[in-house]
C-alpha cells in the first residue's frame, strides 16, 4: 500500500507539473568550439613523447575495501571517491590511495538503498550525493560518510546530478515516461522539492530503444561545474544555474547524428538500425584538454580523441601506445585539475609483468619502468591501480 501511494504521488507530481514546466529549445553559447574528428583505422599513435608526468596510485586493499568493479571515479579536495556498482558501495581513499571509509547501506531501512548506480559531489553544499535508480532515491551524506537525508525521484531516470540551487538535473536516456508525462523530455531541471522546472530535448519513447548509458553516466564534472552530453546528439553543454550553455559541437561529417530523426518516427527506427552515425561514449575535461571516446554501432571500434583547448590541435585514434611497442593507454575515466585518470585492471598488470619476466624483456621507457615497479608489488587479489597523467602541449 505504501508503494502504491508513493507511485500515485509521483504520477500526480509529474502530471501536474508537466503542464507548468518551462520547455526550453534555445541555448546560450560560451566560447563555443567545433571539433571535427576524422576516422582512420590506420592511425596508431605513440603517445610517449607527449607524456609530461605520470603518477600511479594503488588503492589500498583491506578487509573493508575490496573493490569488484569501478563504475566511476571522482576526486574532491584530495580524496578519491570510487563507486563500485558490483558491491553497491562508495569507497573513499586519500590522494595516495590509503583507504579511509566507505558508504555501504544496502537494505530496506529508512537510511538504506537497494542499489547504487551513480554518485557525485555537491560542491556548494559539500555533500556526497548517491543515486539508487531501483529504489528511486537520491541519498545525501556529509564528506565523512554520515547519512543526512534522502528524497524520492518522481519519474524514471538514468542519471542525476546536484544543481547549484539545491535541486537536481536529471537525464532520462529516452526511457518510457509516457505514464508520467504528457510530453517526454530527455533532460530536466528539478528543484529541491523534486518538482520539474525546465525541460530540454523532447522525444517519443515509443519509437526509441534506449541506448546504453555511458559507464560514468552522461554527466562529467570540471572546474566546479557539471557538463552534459548525449549518445543521440553531438554537443556538450555546461549546466548553469538557469540554463544550458553550449560549449562543444562534434562535426563528424556524414557520420554526424541527425537529430531531425528524433521527430521523424517513420524513419527513426531504420536510421538507428543502420547505425551509420557516431556516438560520443565518454567525455573528460582538464584545464588544457577535452578527452572523448566515440564509436559507431556498425563499426565496433572505439576511437579516443584529445582536443587541445589551447592550440585547437587534436589527436584521434583507436589505439594509443606508451612507446611504439609499449602498453596500450586506455580511455580516461576521470579527471582532476590538469590530470587525466585511467584505471589499470589488476589482472592486466599482473599478466603484463609475468610476460616481461618470462621473456626477459628490457624496458627502456621511464614511464613503463615505474609501472613495472608498481606491478612487481601486486597480486591478483589486489585492488586496481589508478594512472594519473598529464600531456605536454601539442
Amino acid at each position: 500500500m505504501k508503494y502504491t501511494i508513493v507511485f500515485l504521488f509521483s504520477y500526480c507530481l509529474l502530471s501536474c507539473n508537466n503542464e507548468k514546466v518551462k520547455k526550453e529549445n534555445i541555448y546560450l553559447s560560451e566560447n563555443l568550439s567545433i571539433i571535427r574528428p576524422i576516422n582512420s583505422l590506420e592511425n596508431m599513435i605513440d603517445i610517449e613523447p607527449l607524456l609530461d608526468t605520470v603518477r600511479y596510485v594503488k588503492l589500498e586493499l583491506t578487509d573493508k575495501s575490496i573493490i569488484g568493479y569501478i563504475q566511476k571515479v571522482a576526486i574532491f579536495e584530495d580524496k578519491i571517491y570510487v563507486l563500485d556498482t558490483q558491491a553497491s558501495s562508495l569507497f573513499v581513499f586519500d590522494i595516495n590511495g590509503k583507504y579511509l571509509f566507505k558508504i555501504s547501506q544496502k537494505g530496506l531501512g529508512p537510511h538504506d538503498y537497494i542499489q547504487l548506480d551513480f554518485f557525485d559531489i555537491d560542491i556548494d553544499k559539500r555533500e556526497i550525493v548517491l543515486t539508487d535508480l531501483m529504489g528511486y532515491w537520491t541519498m545525501r551524506y556529509d564528506l565523512d560518510g554520515n547519512f543526512i537525508k534522502r528524497k524520492k525521484i518522481s519519474f524514471f531516470t538514468e542519471g542525476i546530478v546536484p544543481s547549484s540551487n539545491g535541486g537536481f538535473i536529471t537525464y532520462q536516456n529516452f526511457r518510457n515516461n509516457k505514464e508520467n508525462m504528457k510530453q517526454e523530455y530527455n533532460l530536466f531541471y528539478i528543484d529541491s522539492l523534486m518538482k520539474p522546472q525546465k525541460a530540454y530535448f523532447p522525444y517519443n519513447s515509443l519509437e526509441l530503444t534506449p541506448p546504453p548509458t555511458p559507464r560514468s553516466g552522461p554527466f562529467y564534472h570540471y572546474n566546479n561545474n557539471f557538463y552534459f552530453f548525449s549518445i543521440y546528439g553531438n554537443e556538450i553543454y555546461k549546466i548553469a544555474k538557469d540554463s544550458l550553455i553550449l560549449k562543444y559541437i562534434f562535426d563528424f561529417g556524414n557520420k554526424t547524428f541527425d537529430k531531425n530523426m528524433l521527430n521523424s518516427p517513420e524513419n527513426l527506427r531504420l536510421y538507428l538500425e543502420k547505425g551509420e552515425y557516431n556516438s560520443v561514449k565518454s567525455v573528460q575535461e582538464t584545464d588544457e584538454l577535452l578527452c572523448f571516446s566515440v564509436s559507431s554501432s556498425n563499426v565496433p571500434i572505439l576511437f579516443t580523441g584529445y582536443y587541445s583547448k589551447v592550440t585547437k590541435n587534436m589527436m584521434y585514434s583507436p589505439l594509443y601506445l606508451i612507446g611504439k611497442e609499449g602498453r596500450i593507454l586506455g580511455v580516461p575515466i576521470s579527471s582532476y585539475g590538469l590530470w587525466l585518470i585511467n584505471e589499470l585492471p589488476i589482472d592486466d598488470l599482473v599478466s603484463w609483468r609475468e610476460d616481461i619476466d618470462k621473456n626477459n624483456i628490457l624496458i627502456k621507457n621511464s614511464f613503463l619502468e615505474r609501472q613495472k615497479r608498481v606491478a612487481n608489488s601486486l597480486t591478483l587479489d589486489d585492488n586496481p591501480v589508478l594512472m594519473f597523467y598529464k600531456l605536454k602541449k601539442f
